[in-house]
C-alpha cells in the first residue's frame, strides 16, 4: 500500500531487485507514478523472495509504503 500523507500530489518509485541485483529499469513496478493528495494505491499479487529487495522513494518525502504477504518459495 502506498499512501500520500500530504495534501499535494506527488510521484513515487517502487522497484524490486531480484536477489539484490544491481539497479536496472526493468525492476521498476512503478516509476514516477503519480498519486493525488491524501490518496492511497494498492499493488497486489507481487511475488518477492527472501533475497529480493524492495526499494521505495517519493518525490516529497510524505509517502508511506507498506508491504506484507507470504514469501515466494519457487
Amino acid at each position: 500500500i502506498v499512501t500520500n500523507r500530504s495534501s499535494e500530489s506527488t510521484t513515487f518509485n517502487i522497484r524490486i531487485a531480484v536477489d539484490n541485483a544491481a539497479i536496472d529499469n526493468k525492476q521498476y513496478i512503478a516509476k514516477d507514478y503519480s498519486i493525488n493528495g491524501y490518496d492511497y494505491i494498492e499493488f497486489n499479487d507481487l511475488e518477492v523472495a527472501a533475497k529480493d529487495v524492495i526499494y521505495v522513494k517519493s518525490a516529497n518525502g510524505m509517502v508511506s509504503f507498506n508491504a506484507f504477504g507470504l514469501e515466494a518459495t519457487s
